[in-house]
């Protein structure tokens, strides 16, 4: 199968070369479908989170069968379009942060959808719903996917229900916390801070050009972007630029979690596939 690398560096090429030959394509650029003028005949393509698949994007892709993102997020692709073509998507499930918390002796507690209850039976921690979670936690962390269901998961409902001093701290998706609540949380005191790598509208508060390209802005947007260089502004909030995953080990893991990904589909077992 004819297999594409895009966002790739430089120290990652020899590992992908040696797992899958001197024939595999590699490319430093990112899939950008203003750049896309010819169609590409690669089976299996692997991106970073730059790379933004779309339904025109992969109507450049006319015998592409599956997308290997390099991530733990995959709301950069559109997985209605990949479905309607029954092309298959693997991720990077993120592992270790509830070793981490109980290595601080932490009581560690969760919410999710889809409780997996062997996963926490084996780490020894239990599920509750948001509602209890968001009561009960000194420290409150988010790592879900961002999508229609997660969107403002934390919001100004029920982000009151944040024991009072708390701390918030997200490292998964921007709009999984809706902004306005976040700050006005921070202002009341009913978080007593927050670390956050990322944003809500974080590209257009990141790159102006960006800002000036796009022209114009619903309200709300406009409105995040400003409450953005609030909280940057914020004595008690902590912002990183998108940059918690980038340790030389977490990029290692991630790219080899990405090559048994590729692997496991080549040889009829895939793994680590969206749901």
């Amino acid at each position: 199968m004819r297999i594409a690398f895009f966002e790739i560096e430089e120290w990652e090429k020899p590992r992908v070369r040696g797992k899958f030959g001197e024939d595999v394509y590699l490319d430093e650029k990112k899939v950008d479908e203003d750049e896309l003028s010819k169609e590409n005949d690669f089976e299996i393509i692997s991106i970073f989170v730059d790379s933004r698949i779309t339904e025109k994007v992969l109507a450049h892709f006319p015998n592409l069968k599956f997308i290997a993102t390099r991530s733990t997020g995959f709301d950069h692709i559109d997985l209605a379009a990949c479905k309607k073509r029954n092309i298959s998507v693997s991720y990077v499930p993120g592992y270790g942060d509830i070793k981490i918390a109980k290595g601080f002796g932490m009581k560690v507690i969760a919410s999710d959808p889809y409780p997996d209850e062997k996963f926490a039976k084996e780490e020894n921690f239990e599920y509750v719903s948001l509602e209890k979670l968001l009561s009960s936690s000194d420290i409150i962390t988010v790592h879900c996917p961002y999508n229609e269901k997660t969107r403002h998961l934390i919001n100004k409902e029920n982000i009151r229900l944040i024991k009072k001093g708390a701390y918030l701290i997200n490292t998964a998706r921007g709009g999984i916390v809706e902004t306005d609540a976040l700050a006005g949380a921070l202002e009341e005191g009913i978080l007593a801070g927050a670390g956050l790598d990322v944003l809500e509208e974080e590209g257009e508060t990141k790159e102006e050009m960006e800002f000036l390209r796009r022209g114009k802005f619903k309200e709300d947007e406009l409105k995040t972007m400003l409450q953005n260089h609030m909280l940057m502004r914020m004595p008690n909030v902590l912002i990183t630029p998108h940059n918690a995953f980038n340790s030389r080990e977490a990029l290692e893991r991630i790219l080899g979690t990405t090559l048994e990904n590729i692997e496991g589909f080549l040889s009829g077992g895939p793994v680590n596939l969206v749901p």
